[in-house]
């Protein structure tokens, strides 16, 4: 069209990083309620502890894996 959107693309850009990390953040803070970690508590359970590791490794792990996925199957062409 000859018209300059490089300012419309970069809001939108940072308008789905935002959003993102909202939502993320949301999402772990759920999680870890779910599994049981309570951050105030002194001395927490090793249970709650095992679920606050997994939360951090197998949550970041499986979108990671998600997007290789989409790379390794994504034309380059």
């Amino acid at each position: 069209t000859g018209v300059n959107l490089a300012a419309s693309y970069f809001a939108v850009q940072q308008f789905i990083l935002k959003t993102s990390l909202a939502i993320g953040g949301g999402l772990a803070f759920f999680a870890l309620a779910v599994v049981g970690y309570d951050a105030k508590v002194e001395n927490p359970a090793q249970a709650s502890l095992d679920g606050l590791a997994a939360v951090h490794t197998f949550g970041p792990m499986a979108l990671f894996a998600l997007s290789g996925l989409m790379m390794w199957f994504f034309p380059i062409n």
